[in-house]
């Protein structure tokens, strides 16, 4: 006798499943954050960076950045150079940015323009390049120096250090 019910013990819990659903829910939406790969990066952000004398210093995250949510293509690059330098208690934080919002590498001379006038400003260093890789952008606000990122994104930093322009 125990043999049989036995054999329809499977077959009660598969009936009862049928008349007890399961609470089913969709995922509800998760914002992935961008993701880089530091040794897809140039120069590496591993070590300090000396700023070329003679020329133009390019960095790029080009190929590195991955997000499993969003196409690459729609990404906000913003790039900053020495944000924190910019900072004092009476101004707050003014920071710089560079000529490379919206791009994946970003290139400058040291010894023209205003990177010139800018790192001089603080000597031969260190200095800092800032990178948010981000969904929607950085916003900054002048008035109170405060940068906010809008959602997820992937930061990366490079130190650099100047060296005499052989102008």
């Amino acid at each position: 006798m125990a043999g049989p019910l036995w054999l329809a013990w499977p077959f009660l819990v598969l009936a009862m499943s049928c008349v007890w659903p399961v609470d089913i829910n969709e995922r509800d939406e998760v914002d992935i954050p961008p993701v880089l790969d530091r040794t897809l990066i140039d120069p590496s952000p591993e070590e300090t960076v000396r700023l070329s004398s003679s020329g133009t210093t390019t960095f790029s995250v080009d190929g590195a950045v991955t997000d499993l949510d969003d196409d690459v293509a729609t990404l906000e690059y913003d790039w900053w150079l020495n944000f924190t330098a910019w900072c004092d208690e009476e101004e707050g934080c003014k920071g710089k940015f560079l000529d490379g919002i919206g791009k994946s590498t970003v290139s400058f001379n040291q010894c023209s323009g205003y990177p010139q006038t800018f790192l001089k400003k603080f000597g031969t260093g260190p200095h800092v390049l800032e990178l948010f890789v981000s969904e929607h952008g950085v916003d900054f606000d002048p008035d109170t120096g405060q940068r906010t990122v809008d959602g997820t994104y992937a930061y990366v930093t490079w130190t650099l250090e100047t060296i005499p322009c052989t102008q």
